[in-house]
């Protein structure tokens, strides 16, 4: 069953408790975003960059969504991107990207195409 409703129901439930269980579950997620709205609101984290797109990232989410934007972010820092070749909508690039594993630094090369499609 969907993790929306642990708790709420079981295997057991009848059709009628479903319905009013679906209810309670719904109100009390609609509790949860409103409270986290307003976290988000009235504590608000720091920018690490002074770029406009981190702001725009920081003003639209909440916290916990804004937090995960800027741990990917952090890992761009550790990512060098060199365009290799461009054929037509598709670049290729190759990627040097420095990872922590097991508390040391390692290096990862890879290669990676971008197709820029417009509609």
């Amino acid at each position: 069953m969907n993790a929306f409703f642990d708790g709420y129901v079981n295997p057991k439930t009848t059709l009628k408790q479903f319905v009013e269980q679906y209810d309670n579950a719904l109100r009390s997620k609609v509790e949860k975003e409103k409270k986290a709205d307003f976290k988000s609101r009235h504590k608000v984290f720091d920018c690490l960059t002074v770029y406009g797109f981190e702001k725009q990232f920081q003003d639209a989410y909440t916290n916990a969504k804004f937090k995960e934007v800027q741990a990917e972010m952090k890992r761009l820092v550790y990512c060098q991107p060199f365009l290799v070749k461009e054929e037509g909508s598709i670049c290729t690039y190759f990627v040097k990207e420095a990872v922590v594993v097991f508390g040391k630094m390692k290096h990862v090369d890879f290669w990676t195409d971008f197709e820029l499609i417009l509609d």
